[in-house]
């Protein structure tokens, strides 16, 4: 008795602080019904939330660890994909680069770009900012062809010790000449 009018004054000193107390009858046990409903809204909201995440224009969880060469020989190289109608393969890297035009002026890009289905090829890009970049599909091993244009590729051109310095773009039967910078 003494012991219970103890605790009655301890709650009661309690809500007069603020606290907010709790207090049941009953062992609380949930329905199964209602632990299954509730486990399956959860997985529902969460897939929901990764397709939503999947196919968001935002992909903020690329971590690219770049790789360090301790030698020359020791550099990861990127291989094209080969073309259904052009069997060949390239190695892409030394095409990589920022090429300078003098007539018309002009600053062409050759990167590199992963697709998850096509696999690994250059994509060319001018400075203006008018012109969107385009896929390049290699048809021997110094030229490749723009993808969905007719009559256009770009030929590279070696120097005597083997790096590509130059390249031609042609567009349709004109040419266009740039240096590597």
């Amino acid at each position: 008795m003494v012991e219970q009018k103890a605790n009655s004054l301890f709650l009661d000193d309690i809500r007069i602080m603020g606290h907010p107390t709790f207090e049941t009858f009953d062992p609380f046990r949930p329905r199964a019904s209602a632990i299954v409903h509730g486990a399956m809204l959860s997985l529902i909201l969460f897939l929901i939330s990764v397709l939503a995440i999947r196919y968001s224009y935002v992909h903020g969880m690329y971590f690219g660890i770049p790789r360090i060469a301790v030698n020359a020989s020791s550099v990861p190289r990127t291989p094209a994909a080969p073309v259904r109608d052009h069997r060949v393969t390239v190695w892409l890297d030394p095409f990589v680069g920022n090429y300078i035009s003098s007539r018309p002026p002009a600053k062409i890009s050759i990167r590199v770009e992963n697709d998850l289905l096509t696999g690994n090829h250059l994509t060319l890009s001018l400075s203006d900012a008018r012109h969107s970049s385009v896929a390049l599909s290699p048809v021997s091993p110094t030229k490749f062809v723009i993808v969905g244009a007719e009559d256009s590729y770009v030929d590279f051109t070696a120097d005597a010790r083997g790096r590509v310095c130059c390249l031609a773009f042609v567009v349709n039967g004109k040419a266009v000449a740039a240096q590597r910078r």
